[in-house]
């Protein structure tokens, strides 16, 4: 009887061990920082969880209810550190898919790890995903920013920008016009 009290005690003390175990291991898990912003923000996507080594392609996609109805646009890669984490910047939109934002307002950026193994719909519907939302879809045109602007459209290109910074920031802007008389 002796026996069968100790062995069944060493039983329930592995079977203990074992819950432990598998309470300390972590499904692998994403976030973004931060979780808003205009067009063109970086962001700093960070994972836990993950095999240690491992290498994670880091991957956005735009949220339109229609399953399948768009590409992922790769973000970034990064590897997994010793303690199962990694921190990695990206811009949303990613450089091609700046067209998106003018359609897009919420992305889902999805880590896929290596470990997974072969892509299918449900490795992918598994991994883990974070939601980035867009405050506002403006991106200015290639080639604009601070200058000089001369010409006869001059104070309409000041009175659209003071308007332009106003309507997207709830704040007045400074705009340095200089013209040149012709002698």
């Amino acid at each position: 009887m002796r026996a069968l009290v100790v062995w069944l005690s060493l039983i329930g003390a592995l079977a203990a061990l074992g819950t432990v175990a598998a309470r300390a291991q972590v499904e692998p898990s994403i976030s973004v920082s931060p979780e808003e912003g205009l067009a063109g923000t970086a962001i700093t996507v960070s994972g836990l969880g993950f095999a240690p080594g491992d290498t994670v392609y880091i991957g956005v996609f735009p949220v339109t209810g229609i399953p399948g109805g768009h590409g992922t646009a790769p973000l970034a890669t990064a590897t997994v550190d010793a303690e199962g984490e990694f921190h990695v910047a990206a811009v949303i939109p990613p450089a091609g898919f700046e067209n998106w934002a003018q359609i897009y307002r919420e992305y889902e950026v999805m880590a896929y790890a290596q470990s997974f193994g072969s892509r299918t719909s449900e490795t992918v519907e598994a991994a883990p995903k974070a939601i980035f939302t867009l405050t506002s879809s403006f991106l200015p045109p290639s080639g604009v920013g601070a200058g000089v602007v001369e010409g006869e459209g001059v104070r309409a290109w000041a009175l659209a920008a003071i308007g332009l910074a106003t309507a997207l920031s709830g704040a007045a802007a400074v705009v340095f016009v200089t013209t040149r008389r012709r002698g």
